[in-house]
């Protein structure tokens, strides 16, 4: 209902935002209709269409266009395709829905680049929101279930030790890391993690540009900047991998600051602004911490540069103090 509710509101917001007279807004609805997750999709475009039908005068004069899209399976393929398609061919004035997590990351850099707003009805991945500044979630993350199942299991099972298995992506590892936050939190350890599923293998990855000149190096567990003025910066993070992107995020070495996102896709990349023009076999974006996004070319390490360490520092050197 709140969800449904936000409906209504966005639905009347977009038409005030326009001069008063009637408008006729249109929402692109991407949902799994089809397949083994067909009910969930089909439980949220019930309440989508009943509450239009119950609340029409809450937006009347304007009036509301569901257009409809199967999410398909849950690795974003085909959620980013139609995304585009409501985008460019049918117009609409914003995307809602998602039940999984890889369709929603796969769909954050085409409603950055349209500047459409991206409403999410369920996929939990928490930092799904940091990808771009036109997304916004109003169901839950992983992390309210997670992290009350590792309070539950220290504080009221009494467990002193655990071990968790999970889903070798997205989602899976947030319930994971929250979990496993809030059961050391209150005192007990967990003794083994194990991935199921085979995730596609990420090399370390170095990624720059010049609008401004950026560099950074990403890693499997960590990220680094690379000759900044400012001085180096660590984040500890890990990378995803969605539809032929891979996608890595992570948080301050420090503990304190703003998170580090980048996508890295393959792709032809040319760098202009050298003085011997090269091209790149990745292409990457990168949202900085204090908000913007900046764009260029990435590629493997080459021989003999060292990997990221587990702790953001390259190794055979001093970690940061």
């Amino acid at each position: 209902m709140r969800l449904a509710t936000w409906l209504s509101c966005a639905a009347v917001g977009l038409a005030l935002a326009s001069p008063a007279r009637a408008e006729h807004i249109k929402i692109g609805v991407i949902l799994p209709y089809s397949g083994t997750n067909a009910d969930l999709g089909d439980v949220q475009d019930k309440s989508f269409d009943l509450y239009l039908k119950l609340h029409a005068k809450n937006i009347a004069p304007h009036t509301v266009e569901l257009i409809k899209r199967d999410e398909g399976a849950p690795s974003g393929a085909n959620a980013k395709t139609v995304a585009t398609e409501l985008i460019t061919r049918d117009k609409v004035d914003l995307l809602l829905g998602v039940v999984f997590s890889p369709s929603a990351i796969a769909m954050a850099p085409v409603v950055t680049q349209a500047k459409i707003p991206f409403i999410i009805a369920n996929a939990g991945t928490a930092w799904i929101t940091q990808l771009s500044p036109y997304i916004v979630r109003f169901s839950f993350s992983m992390w309210h279930d997670g992290y009350a199942m590792g309070s539950y299991a220290k504080d009221n099972l009494s467990c002193k030790t655990a071990a968790t298995a999970y889903t070798d992506f997205p989602p899976g590892k947030d319930s994971t890391e929250a979990f496993k936050t809030a059961f050391e939190k209150g005192g007990g350890k967990i003794t083994d993690a194990v991935p199921m599923g085979n995730p596609a293998q990420v090399p370390d990855m170095v990624c720059f540009g010049n609008s401004p000149r950026w560099s950074f190096q990403f890693g499997a567990q960590a990220a680094r900047t690379l000759g900044i003025s400012e001085g180096d910066k660590w984040w500890i993070g890990k990378f995803t991998y969605v539809d032929g992107q891979w996608s890595w995020h992570g948080n301050p070495a420090s503990g304190s600051g703003s998170g580090l996102t980048a996508t890295i896709t393959k792709g032809k990349c040319i760098d202009k602004t050298q003085a011997d023009t090269k091209e790149f076999p990745y292409q990457g974006q990168v949202y900085l911490p204090e908000g913007n996004i900046v764009n260029g070319c990435c590629r493997r390490l080459k021989p003999g540069e060292a990997p990221v360490g587990p702790h953001g520092y390259v190794p055979n050197t001093p970690p940061p103090q």
